[in-house]
């Protein structure tokens, strides 16, 4: 009786430590790799829908600036989905932040997907 306890006892502390091992942190994974430009860019005519939920993930978890995730979508909308009203909403949004020049080049190379989705 003795012993079934010590070794439910044992087993427990063992499932609790197997439990709360220390985690990896920092380093890049796999699923990380998924919030980047690069790959959303590589994947967003086969699969726009998916990329934009990567898209906002990204967003939530900090991984990407609200611009770039803005962007991103805009492009997404204007090639792949053909909205242009989204489209031009979400680059509208880059573009139209304070800060940035209407003359810079950043705006005047920027703003050709909204003229050709006009």
């Amino acid at each position: 009786m003795i012993s079934k306890k010590i070794a439910y006892f044992i087993i427990a502390v063992l499932t609790v430590a197997g439990c709360t091992g220390r985690q990896s942190g920092g380093t890049a994974t796999e699923a990380d790799s998924l919030y980047t430009y690069s790959y959303i860019l590589r994947h967003h005519i086969q699969e726009p829908e998916r990329c934009l939920a990567l898209i906002d993930t990204a967003e939530m978890r900090g991984m990407m600036s609200v611009d770039s995730c803005n962007w991103m979508r805009g492009t997404i909308y204007n090639v792949a989905l053909n909205d242009y009203a989204h489209a031009e909403e979400y680059l509208r949004r880059v573009l139209d932040r304070e800060g940035l020049s209407h003359s810079s080049d950043v705006y005047l190379s920027h703003s050709q997907p909204i003229a050709h989705s006009a």
